[in-house]
């Protein structure tokens, strides 16, 4: 009887954490679900009726977004599996995780430097492979995040992880790199992922990768010295993309004249944040209705991929522009709550920098939309059309809710642990009372 009391109690002290990981992991999937199911719709508005108008198979891009949207529910089903099945996954993220970032760091560099590269609209952006066309810089986005995390919280010897693998019979690897030479290693990532995007020239993804950075390498905790030269590398880079890249890039210089001046130029990036504009006006409070929208009638362009957000607007107003808007900013804040209720730091990095890196990319498209900055080209995460970033942000937040999971699945297994061990040395001071 006194075994099992002692097992509960130890089983009991770890309900609250579990419980709260498990309210975390809830809202991420509803979240989650809610993204998927508005993008699907607004995809179905923006694809079906143009397509109509412009004499095209009605529903052809619809159709393939369903499948990818299947795809990316299988890939994250799966994912999510393999990732609680094996965690905790020190043992084979070490190898794997630097495995993956090289490769699509290889295929970043295959879009400009091969014969693979797919060009649109004056930039080498896609790889296309055995007749399948992708992004390899959203993949490129993904992996960076776990490899910095890897390498800012695995590398990083800290007392109490010296005590606890002292405690449980381990030894950290001395082959491990010291802590200072680790944040040369994520300069070289960053400045490697950075360098082959930007040259495609996609300077939207570029400026998302190093945010990306950034934010992990905050939450990871580096120095004041680091954080110091990091931003002074970010205001560094904003000052070459405001005044040196215009000089080699020259749709750079006329976006920027654009977002200067947009109702002074008459070139088609003008009439893009005019029409823009002009269809967020229309929306009103409540919006024109779904499916009603006319701007999306072949007349403001890439209406169903980079400028989806003023179409959302102008069907469904300014109240489902915000309702959008609040998703992401609700997926950042339940990702960072996870995150706080997470004990691996790997897995505290990971999921908050995952949640923001959406939230932001949303918030930069929102912003070019609304001519608050620069057109980038950056995409809305589950609302534009693109296979890639829908399978990319799909497993993106899947990750963030398997990581939730393994650390509720070794909460478990460390309370039997316990429980088990409590129990044996509640059996050994009775057999030897009787004694």
């Amino acid at each position: 009887m006194g075994y099992d009391t002692g097992r509960s109690s130890v089983v009991l002290s770890a309900q609250p954490r579990i419980f709260a990981l498990q309210r975390s992991i809830r809202n991420v999937g509803i979240v989650l679900a809610l993204l998927v199911l508005a993008g699907a719709a607004m995809v179905y508005s923006t694809t079906v009726y143009s397509n109509i108008a412009a004499g095209d198979p009605p529903y052809r891009d619809y159709m393939r977004h369903m499948m990818m949207m299947g795809l990316g529910t299988l890939l994250s089903a799966v994912g999510i599996g393999a990732y609680v099945m094996f965690s905790p996954i020190r043992r084979w993220a070490r190898f794997s995780i630097p495995v993956l970032f090289l490769i699509s760091l290889l295929l970043v560099f295959l879009v400009k430097f091969s014969d693979l590269g797919a060009s649109a609209n004056g930039a080498t952006r896609a790889i296309q492979i055995f007749g399948i066309t992708f992004q390899s810089s959203e993949l490129l986005k993904l992996t960076l995040i776990l490899y910095l995390a890897q390498l800012l919280c695995w590398w990083r010897r800290q007392p109490d992880e010296i005590q606890l693998a002292r405690e449980q019979g381990r030894r950290l690897s001395p082959r491990r790199p010291n802590w200072p030479h680790v944040p040369a290693l994520c300069f070289i990532a960053i400045a490697a992922a950075a360098g082959f995007t930007v040259i495609q020239p996609d300077l939207g993804s570029t400026v998302i990768i190093v945010a990306a950075s950034a934010i992990t390498l905050v939450i990871a905790g580096i120095s004041r010295i680091q954080f110091v030269v990091l931003v002074g590398s970010l205001v560094m880079l904003g000052l070459g993309i405001f005044y040196v890249a215009p000089h080699f890039v020259p749709y750079v210089g006329q976006r920027l004249e654009t977002f200067r001046n947009p109702m002074e130029n008459d070139d088609d990036a003008a009439f893009q944040i005019t029409q823009s504009i002009g269809a967020i006006i229309d929306g009103g409070t409540t919006g024109r209705g779904f499916l009603r929208s006319e701007q999306k009638l072949n007349r403001l362009p890439y209406s169903r991929t980079d400028f989806v957000f003023p179409i959302i607007v102008e069907e469904l107003g300014l109240l489902g522009g915000a309702f959008v808007l609040g998703l992401f900013l609700a997926l950042a804040w339940f990702a960072a709550e996870l995150a706080g209720r997470c004990r691996e730091p790997f897995h505290r990095t990971v999921a908050a920098a995952l949640g923001f890196t959406i939230c932001l990319q949303a918030m930069v498209n929102i912003a070019v939309t609304t001519n608050v900055v620069p057109n980038s080209g950056l995409t809305l995460p589950f609302f534009s059309v693109g296979g890639t970033s829908l399978i990319v942000s799909m497993v993106s937040v899947s990750l963030i809710m398997a990581i939730g999971l393994a650390e509720i699945r070794m909460l478990r297994m460390e309370s039997a642990l316990t429980a088990s061990r409590a129990g044996s040395s509640r059996i050994q001071k009775s057999h030897s009372r009787v004694v």
